[in-house]
């Protein structure tokens, strides 16, 4: 019964320090489907080396139960025989995104297996990431279950909005099975260089830069010459009110939809001020669309 109080309290003390967390992020070439073919499923790989530059999508941590514990929902929540935390990432590798799931910490009993499987919604706007592609599954084996372990599935990297979700089952020695599931709430917008939109949204306005976008916008042989800038600071100030000099100083105008993929040139709804810089990050994205 001490030993049994004492692993409860570590668990416990673990508990506290784990951080529950989603990070949610959010120039130009055709938009592609995932075939089934552009999918490959990983090996074990050690973290280190493999995922330095991996952007994290989620962290979680999962409580494990046996078959003794595991009868009703009070004894669930009190009583836990190990614990392992993990985090999902994606990382762009030779013209493919590379989805996976990270082994951050395991203590107590170890599953006798965890499988987890990677499905991502994926769309052509941030309204409408409703399509599905079942990525695959991966299977950690007890031994494979340690800190910094990763197992991850690729895909084509084309030009999308998407999200991540995870479905996961550890299944301990007795057979008893721990199901979990995580997922993003909000879309992430990357091109075919797997690199994310850089969001900016004007303090003004409150316009953003990545609301409207859609995947299957056209290039044009040439961008047209545009010289409406002028104009446009006047109907601009027109709506939100006189802007000091330091204000349009600091900025360029933007096409939201770009010129040089079929963007109307002085619709004031496609324009916007974005500050000199992130302008220069939201074009250099758009190289890769």
């Amino acid at each position: 019964m001490r030993k049994k109080n004492k692993l409860r309290i570590i668990l416990m003390w673990m508990l506290s320090l784990t951080l529950i967390l989603s990070v949610n992020f959010s120039v130009f070439a055709s938009n592609q489907n995932i075939t089934q073919s552009d999918i490959k499923i990983s090996s074990l790989h050690d973290e280190e080396g493999l995922s330095l530059n991996a952007t994290s999508l989620s962290t979680d941590s999962v409580n494990l139960h046996n078959r003794k514990n595991a009868s009703s929902l009070a004894s669930r929540e009190q009583d836990v025989v190990g614990e392992f935390t993990y985090h999902t990432n994606y990382l762009y590798v030779d013209g493919k995104l590379r989805y996976g799931f990270v082994i951050d910490s395991m203590i107590g009993e170890k599953p006798k297996v965890l499988t987890v499987h990677f499905t991502l919604r994926h769309g052509s706007n941030i309204k409408q990431v409703t399509a599905n592609t079942n990525l695959g599954t991966v299977t950690f084996k007890s031994s494979e279950i340690r800190k910094g372990q990763v197992k991850y599935v690729t895909t084509a990297a084309n030009t999308m909005f998407w999200k991540l979700n995870t479905s996961f089952n550890a299944v301990m020695a007795d057979g008893t099975s721990n199901p979990g599931a995580n997922g993003q709430i909000t879309p992430i917008l990357t091109n075919k260089k797997g690199q994310i939109f850089p969001q900016y949204v004007d303090p003004v306005s409150k316009k953003d830069a990545e609301s409207t976008i859609s995947t299957t916008w056209k290039k044009l042989a040439k961008s047209p010459t545009w010289n409406g800038r002028s104009k446009y600071i006047k109907q601009y100030e027109e709506k939100y009110g006189k802007q000091p000099s330091s204000f349009w100083s600091s900025v360029q105008i933007h096409h939201i939809r770009p010129r040089q993929y079929g963007g109307a040139l002085n619709d004031f709804n496609n324009l916007m001020p974005v500050k000199t810089e992130s302008h220069r990050a939201i074009t250099s994205w758009f190289r890769n669309y």
